[in-house]
């Protein structure tokens, strides 16, 4: 019978196990880890708990020294991240007697700390994290699956790769003898008509010459006419 029992309850504890190890985690944790980031913040100049959910809060980032007040906290137990494993949880705060044109002067500055009001539940580290911690580790694992994938592309397709390359330099050979032997043919051309001009030139050389000797026999031929008259 107690063999049993315990088969039983080891049954249970087996059963419970998953849900045990991925329990979600509460707001202590989720505000302990808050706290201490605002602590750790080295803009941070005053941070003290003066009663639940109040603080002296004095910060470097923009002019304030004063009560900060948490109005609610809220953890999405929807946003989790089936690649990464995260669980997003939100503190909403409240500066008091903050002036009116506050937002208006130093909105940048808020908005980078109210990013440390929002934090992200590692469940394979059992910590809370911020969205920087977030980024520096995906970004060394987005950066070499593009680097792996590039990889892959280049790999997968070489020969296709190589064949492009060579019938690039083929047709780049092809226009550079087209161009060769329009410009030979060019030259061929004008080699051809400067060739033709000279011919003609002499040519014309040699009836100027015909013209000349015609001309000196006809005047010779008056002379010796004069003469014997």
């Amino acid at each position: 019978m107690s063999d049993k029992i315990y088969s039983a309850l080891l049954a249970v504890i087996l059963l419970l196990t998953p849900a045990l190890l991925t329990a979600q985690p509460g707001e202590d944790s989720f505000l302990q880890a808050w706290e201490k980031i605002q602590k750790d913040d080295p803009k941070t100049a005053i941070f003290e708990k003066i009663a639940k959910n109040r603080y002296r809060f004095k910060t470097e980032r923009f002019p304030f020294d004063g009560e900060l007040r948490i109005l609610n906290i809220t953890i999405d137990d929807k946003n989790i991240s089936s690649e990464y494993n995260y669980l997003m949880g939100v503190i909403e705060v409240e500066l008091a007697d903050l002036p009116e044109s506050f937002f208006q002067k130093y909105s940048y500055s808020y908005s980078i700390w109210a990013r440390s009001n929002m934090l992200y539940y590692n469940a394979t580290d059992n910590k809370w994290v911020t969205s920087n911690e977030i980024l520096s580790v995906q970004q060394p694992e987005v950066k070499g699956c593009f680097t792996g994938k590039f990889s892959s592309l280049i790999f997968d397709n070489f020969f296709l790769i190589i064949f492009i390359f060579l019938l690039i330099v083929f047709i780049f050979a092809v226009r550079a003898t087209k161009k060769q032997q329009l410009k030979y043919k060019k030259y061929m051309d004008n080699s051809e008509e400067k060739i033709n001009k000279s011919f003609e030139l002499s040519q014309q050389s040699l009836r100027l010459n015909e013209e000349s000797l015609k001309t000196q026999k006809q005047i010779l031929e008056l002379l010796k006419n004069k003469r014997n008259a």
